[in-house]
Formats: C-alpha cells, sequence, structure tokens
C-alpha cells in the first residue's frame, strides 16, 4: 500500500522540469504574440530572462534526480531478474526446483519437477495456495516457524524442512523462500525446494534410536537418566515428589538359556506391552539392558499407591505367556525409592533402588521392596565380604562338605556330592549361594573352581575305591579356563582313576556356545570322567540338553520331589523323567529327599540314586572318614553318617 504513492511522486518529480519550460516558451510566445514591438525593452527583456534563468536553475537538479531514478529502477529490475536466473542455476546444480507464489500465497508458474515431487499434475497445482500443500491451510499452524506464518509475515526463510501432503503420502521438503518486492510493492515469494524424505526419515530414525530401546521400544538407559534428572531439577525448584522403581525377572534367564535368545527376546517385548499398558503416559519405563526395566512415576510419591502398583505389575508380569506355541511363566522383582525421602540426587535415589531390588531378589522374588536405611549396612557388609574374597584362597578358608548319595534300592553308600563352604574368620561357616555370585562377578571363580577340583581328587585318595565324588562345573568357569587341562592335572596329580570324578554341569552351558561346550565335554568324558546333567526339569528344554550331549547321568531337581509329595502332575513328571532315562539308558540320581515317602515314591518310580537331608547333611571331610573308614557297608552305614551328621 506504501510503495504506490512514492511511485506517483516519482513519476511527478521526472516530468515537473520539462512542463515548467515548456510552460515558459508558451508564456514568451504570448508575451511577442500581444505586446506591441515599440514596448519592447530592457524591462521586458529582463522580465522574460529572469524567470526563464530560475526555471532551468531549478529543472536542471530535478532532471538529475529523474535519470537517477531511472537508473535505480533498471537496475532493481535487472537484479531481479539475476536472482531468478541464478535461484535456477541453483537448483539445477543441486537437484532442487524453484517455486514462486503471488500475492495471496497462490503457486504460480509451477514446474514439471515441482509437481512431479508433489504428486500431481501441474494444472491442478497452478493456484493452489502453497499453505494447503504444506498443511497449513485452513487450520494453520502454531509452529511460529512455519513456512505458511513467515510468508504471512513476509520474512525470508531458509532451510525449513516442511511435511508435503502429496497423492502417495507425506514427503519431507527442505525450502527456502524470500519475498518479491518491485517498486516497494510486494509481489509474492520466489524460493528453492528438494525432497528430502529419505534423509529426514533416517534422521527421525537415529534420533528413536538414540533414546529407544531397539528390541522393546521403551526409553532406554540415555533417555531414562534424561528424565530422572528432569524430575530431580523439578524437585529441586518446586519440590515436586516422584518415586522410582527398579525391575528385575525372576526366572528370565531359563528361559534365555535353555530356549535361546529368540524367544528370550519375544518374551522381554510381551513383558514391556505389559509394563507400557500399566503406567500413565506421564510415567517413563524404561528397558536398561537385559531383563532390567526401570519406572519412573514422575508426580507419585505415596507409599499405598505406589505399593498397589507395584503389586499389579508383579501380578501381570508373573501371568502366563505363550512364546512359539509353548507356555512360559516368569516373575519379577521390584526395588523402590522414593524422593526426597530416598534421596534427592539422581545416582542416590539409582542406587537405594537397587538396593531394595537386592533385598527383594533375597527374599525369594515375585514381591517388592521399598528401601531402607538398614540395606546400606547390608550392601557394605557385601562390599566388604567381596574384598574379603580375593585373600579367601591365599589364607585357606576354603572347605569342601560331602553329601552322601545312596542307591535307592538298598541305601548302599555310591558316593558324595562336594559342596564348597567358606569358613570366614568372623562371619563363621558361609554358604556357596551367598558368595558364588561374588566369585562370578569378579572373576574368582576361575581360581576357585581349580582348587575345588584338586580338593576333591585329593578326597578321593583317602576314600574307599568304590566311592565317587561329584563336584559342580559353573559355566563361568567352563567357558572362561581350561578346564580340561586343570582336570587332567589334578587326576594326574592324585592317581585317582578318572571314573570316580562326576562333573555336574547345567543346560544353560548348552545353549550359547553349544558345539564348542559340547567337543569340550566330549574331551572330559574321553578322559575317563563321568559327565551329569544338574537341575534336570526346572528348565524348558531339558530333553534337547539330553539330545545334544550323551550323558552317564542326570539330577533331578528338588524343587520336582517337593512338588511330587502333594502334586499329581510333578510325580507324573517324574515318572516320565524317569521312562526317559531308562530309554536314553541314562542313570538317574534325585536331590533333596527329606522323607520316607519321597523316597519310596522315588524308588517305585525308578530312580537309581538318592541324595537329602534323609540320609545326611553335608559333611566335612574328617567326619565322613570317621565312618567309611570303618567295616560297615549298606543302610548301616548311612545310618551311622546321619548320626555323625546330626
Amino acid at each position: 500500500m506504501n510503495g504506490t504513492p512514492r511511485t506517483q511522486d516519482n513519476g511527478l518529480a521526472q516530468q515537473l522540469p520539462y512542463a515548467a519550460i515548456v510552460a515558459f516558451i508558451t508564456a514568451c510566445c504570448l508575451s511577442i504574440e500581444f505586446l506591441a514591438p515599440e514596448h519592447w525593452g530592457p524591462s521586458v527583456v529582463w522580465f522574460l530572462l529572469a524567470p526563464a534563468g530560475a526555471l532551468i536553475a531549478s529543472a536542471i537538479p530535478a532532471l538529475v534526480v529523474a535519470r537517477r531514478v531511472q537508473r535505480i529502477e533498471k537496475m532493481a529490475h535487472e537484479k531481479d531478474d539475476l536472482i531468478g536466473l541464478l535461484l535456477k542455476d541453483y537448483a539445477a546444480e543441486r537437484g532442487d526446483w524453484v517455486w514462486s507464489c503471488d500475492v495471496d500465497g497462490r503457486l504460480r508458474g509451477v514446474s514439471q519437477k515441482f509437481a512431479l515431487h508433489a504428486g500431481r499434475a501441474s494444472g491442478q497445482l497452478e493456484g493452489t495456495a502453497l499453505a494447503d500443500l504444506l498443511g497449513e491451510g485452513e487450520t494453520g499452524r502454531a509452529d511460529p516457524d512455519g513456512i505458511a506464518v513467515l510468508m504471512r509475515q513476509r520474512k525470508p526463510f531458509y532451510n525449513v524442512e516442511a511435511r508435503i501432503v502429496a497423492s502417495d503420502g507425506e514427503h519431507r521438503w527442505r525450502m527456502a523462500g524470500k519475498p518479491v518486492f518491485r517498486n516497494s510493492r510486494f509481489e509474492g515469494y520466489v524460493g528453492t525446494a528438494a525432497n528430502v524424505t529419505t534423509e529426514s526419515r533416517a534422521k527421525e530414525t537415529m534420533a528413536y534410536l538414540a533414546f529407544n530401546d531397539g528390541l522393546t521400544g521403551l526409553s532406554n538407559r540415555v533417555h531414562f537418566q534424561k528424565r530422572l534428572g528432569d524430575c530431580v531439577a523439578r524437585l529441586d525448584r518446586y519440590g515436586s515428589a516422584f518415586t522410582l522403581l527398579y525391575l528385575d525377572l525372576d526366572k528370565f534367564k531359563a528361559v534365555n538359556d535353555t530356549l535361546g535368545h529368540q524367544a528370550g527376546d519375544q518374551l522381554l517385548i510381551e513383558v514391556a506391552k505389559r509394563l507400557s499398558a500399566t503406567v500413565r503416559k506421564a510415567d517413563v519405563v524404561a528397558r536398561l539392558g537385559g531383563d532390567e526395566f526401570a519406572l519412573l512415576l514422575t508426580d507419585e510419591s505415596d507409599p499405598g499407591s505406589v505399593g498397589n502398583l507395584a503389586s499389579r505389575l508383579i501380578e501381570l508380569v508373573c501371568m502366563p505367556y505363550i512364546i512359539d506355541g509353548q507356555e512360559l511363566a516368569i516373575g519379577v522383582s521390584i526395588g523402590v525409592a522414593i524422593a526426597p525421602v530416598d534421596g534427592n540426587q539422581a545416582d542416590q535415589l539409582v542406587r537405594n533402588a537397587d538396593l531394595a531390588l537386592y533385598r527383594a531378589k533375597a527374599e525369594g522374588g515375585d514381591c517388592y521392596c521399598f528401601f531402607e536405611t538398614t540395606m546400606d549396612a547390608e550392601a557394605h557388609k557385601r562390599r566388604e565380604l567381596e574384598l574379603e574374597l580375593g585373600a579367601a584362597l591365599e589364607r585357606n578358608e576354603f572347605a569342601l562338605h560331602y553329601q552322601p548319595v545312596v542307591t535307592a534300592a538298598d541305601s548302599v553308600l555310591a558316593g558324595m556330592e562336594a559342596l564348597i563352604r567358606w569358613n570366614h574368620p568372623t562371619l563363621g561357616l558361609v554358604p556357596a549361594h551367598e558368595f558364588m555370585p561374588l566369585a562370578e562377578r569378579t572373576g574368582m571363580i576361575a581360581r576357585i573352581g581349580e582348587w575345588t577340583v584338586n580338593e576333591a581328587c585329593r578326597a578321593l585318595v583317602q576314600l574307599p575305591e568304590h566311592l565317587t565324588v561329584a563336584i559342580n562345573l559353573s559355566t563361568k568357569h567352563f567357558r572362561n579356563a581350561d578346564v580340561f587341562a586343570v582336570i587332567q592335572q589334578a587326576l594326574a596329580a592324585s592317581g585317582v582313576a578318572p571314573h570316580r570324578l562326576e562333573l555336574e554341569v547345567t543346560e544353560s552351558l548348552l545353549i550359547d556356545d553349544s558345539g564348542d561346550a559340547i567337543s569340550r565335554l566330549a574331551e572330559l568324558k574321553k578322559l575317563g570322567a563321568m559327565i551329569t546333567l544338574d537341575h534336570f526339569g526346572t528348565g524348558y528344554s531339558s530333553l534337547t540338553g539330553l539330545l545334544k550331549f550323551s550323558f552317564d547321568k542326570i539330577k533331578i531337581d528338588s524343587s520336582l520331589v517337593s512338588d511330587a509329595s502333594d502334586e499329581a502332575v510333578s510325580r507324573e513328571t517324574v515318572r516320565a523323567i524317569m521312562a526317559l532315562a531308562r530309554t536314553l539308558r541314562i542313570a538317574v540320581a534325585t536331590k533333596g529327599v527329606e522323607t520316607i515317602e519321597q523316597a519310596e515314591f522315588l524308588k517305585e518310580a525308578g530312580s537309581d540314586q538318592l541324595q537329602g537331608q534323609l540320609f545326611a547333611r553335608p559333611m566335612a571331610l574328617a567326619d565322613i572318614l570317621a565312618v567309611t573308614g570303618a567295616p560297615r557297608q549298606g543302610a548301616e552305614l548311612v545310618r551311622e553318617m546321619a548320626e555323625a551328621a546330626a
């Protein structure tokens, strides 16, 4: 609107000098025409010349200005033409295309390339509002950097990404544009565009993977820590309380080890779905790695409400899953830390939630625990135990205790299972389940495993030659050390017959590196040692383990024996295992026998050997030798061993 009057003024300024000269000449002619010659004189001449000089003097600057205005306008037109040519050259080099709009934002001069990428014909696009093509038409966009908003404000824009609604779906264009003015009058927009759909989606995928778990789609550890930091900042500024829950799946390792990682991954995906469906949108569900999850309740701190949620989570996670047509069951342990009661810093809250989780797992799993200050003392004790474990071997603090294994038919002593104990100077006798996980985590397991093999061979030298000793081989020890060399050297040094040494392994050994594990087991069997598959019946593919390797013996897990006392299904399962073992010609031993009724049932079902508290608790070697050194056999010997252990 402001450009039009200025254009008119410029035209008037250009015409004014010429009009003045014409008017002066006209006046002179009229004077000559109407004045008689006798009236001509100096005064008349002066009268005519003075205005002429004044007019010429005033007209010259005006003429200069007018000529300058003409040159400027010509340069402006040439500049606009040059800009247009440069835009076309730039677009041609980059594979972009030029677009232009009129004062109303409607497309004009639509090129074939523009139409091709928009998925429409040029005729359809001509006169179409660019805002409609960008999806910003009738409703507009709240985004202040939107192209439609910038165009309404007549602002230039560069490298702005726009979503284009094309006939074949949504595309992403990178656009630049500048408003065009002629003689200070707005005439529309001209710019370039490029199709960056592939590039944009790749960036979105990278951003998604940077903050989300690739398997489950949940937040990953990085995003979780960021959101936790946001909650801590809000707590510091506004006092907004929140809650952190740490979750660890129970029995998941058995699924992963027996069915393989593919089934384990599918199980994790199903768990993630159940967790996500339980919490609110404002909360954060994350997978921290493996079978560890975390929940961030951004505005919940009431212990009662948090406890109810934890109970629902446990109930949901423990419901059966169908994976590859097979029903699976797992559990979950949960540790809870509430801010600011249990801490006001991210690392402190994470540590306290983890301590609470440790307590929940120690209590048997499938439960939740709130953080308590006493857990700090327990954690300190575990750290001290871990430090002391390194020196326990040098201080000769480890010992093997032996639990008798008897024949099911007549209760004759057939052998023993060696169970490691830590004779701690202040804590007393520490059972294996309390320190062996520390040994595996710290890498001490190889040294402890080697000591166990040598100690068992030394015990066999002192025991009657018809007795065997079974030792448990840790999966980590088996994979990370040369077990064959250790056992070969121990047997050679002690002179013990290899068949008297039983090596017990679990199914997990055969899952991840089954080829290597089986070849190494075959070497040990060729050496003469007996190979036993321990904890049989607790995995999901025990039969697979039997088919992969020719074991000498299987040991039925004590949990099946306990259940068989009351459950018909467990009893039938035990019978089926016995029948399978007879078919494969594999000996069967059963652990955890505590009652005479259990012993009678297992004898009737077909178990070859029995082991448990009914016969004797684990005993020191000296107590074993005190009984086995006497000339007694059969049930009498077993009774005396039980009395010695009592």
